[in-house]
């Protein structure tokens, strides 16, 4: 709550994640504690200081068996300990900010990422795009985009 305090942010991009999909079957309460209760803890700080959650989803809440990209409006089938935490935390982000606006969800090919939460980048596909990530701040070399977050 101090760091949101302090910073006085618009947007909160979660990014973090355990994401070694074997380990989490070895470490299931660090993939927990990472996955589904640092998910719930940012949720409500979000909600506390009336910040916008963009949170980093993953295929692996879907069982992988149909033959098309999937949409939010399929249901999600975790197959391991990553996809079942991830999926909690997704699912504690619904209920604590339920009430707080539009849902947003960003699915498909991951190098699209850009161009889905801003049409209007100037990034073209398969370009590099540098980040510069310091204590407080995450900066976009792509104006259009950090712009827009």
């Amino acid at each position: 709550d101090h760091f949101f305090d302090d910073n006085g942010f618009d947007y909160c991009i979660n990014c973090a994640a355990f994401t070694a999909v074997d380990k989490s079957e070895e470490q299931e309460e660090t993939a927990s504690n990472v996955n589904t209760i640092g998910v719930i803890n940012i949720a409500k700080a979000c909600k506390r200081h009336s910040i916008v959650l963009i949170h980093i989803s993953t295929d692996f809440v879907f069982d992988g068996k149909i033959n098309r990209s999937y949409s939010e409006n399929d249901i999600p089938q975790p197959l391991n300990v990553y996809g079942r935490t991830k999926l909690k935390g997704e699912q504690a982000i619904e209920e604590i900010l339920a009430d707080e606006g539009e849902d947003i969800s960003v699915l498909g090919d991951e190098t699209k990422f850009i161009a889905r939460i801003n049409p209007n980048s100037t990034v073209k596909e398969g370009e590099e795009i540098k980040l510069s990530i310091d204590s407080s701040k995450l900066h976009f070399f792509d104006p259009s985009t950090g712009n827009a977050l």
